[in-house]
């Protein structure tokens, strides 16, 4: 990544790669597949197409915690319940 002239951050072109920048692709490249070996038949189905562990992770994150929107939903719920709680007529 560089900045452009107009201070945002775009990619390199490849023939303008330095030694760091083929490290954090290297590092990047064992990351995704410690990720996608980790993973069973679903969940790899799910990220397959991912071209980095950051891609991976994200949408790792997003399946199984949801967005802020269904986590606040799932919270409300647990509330709900918990707020309702009683004991049933058969317990001590």
């Amino acid at each position: 990544m560089k900045l452009n002239d107009k201070n945002e951050l775009v990619s390199k072109p490849e023939d303008e790669w330095d030694e760091e920048d083929f490290r954090k692709l290297t590092i990047d490249n064992k990351a995704l597949n410690i990720l996608l070996v980790a993973l069973d038949k679903t969940e790899y189905n799910l990220v397959r197409r991912c071209t980095s562990a950051n891609e991976v992770w994200k949408l790792l994150i997003l399946t199984h915690e949801g967005t802020e929107q269904v986590k606040n939903a799932k919270l409300a719920i647990l509330n709900r319940d918990y707020e309702l709680f009683k004991m049933q007529p058969n317990e001590s």
